[in-house]
């Protein structure tokens, strides 16, 4: 019997950069895994604010 820590959910934020076919694999094996996804595609001003807040905490 698994104890109530081991099924305690945690949220992970991913940033990940994949094409369709690594796209369609990933998802396969997220839903086998019966994982949770919100779906978001980030526009380029969004990647360019999170870019330069990376850059400046170095």
């Amino acid at each position: 019997m698994a104890t109530a820590s081991s099924n305690r959910k945690e949220r992970l934020l991913l940033d990940v950069l994949v094409t369709t076919v690594q796209k369609h694999a990933l998802m396969s094996v997220i839903k086998a895994l019966d994982i949770d996804v919100t779906e978001r595609v980030s526009s380029e001003e969004e990647e360019d604010i999170a870019l330069m807040a990376a850059m400046e905490e170095g």
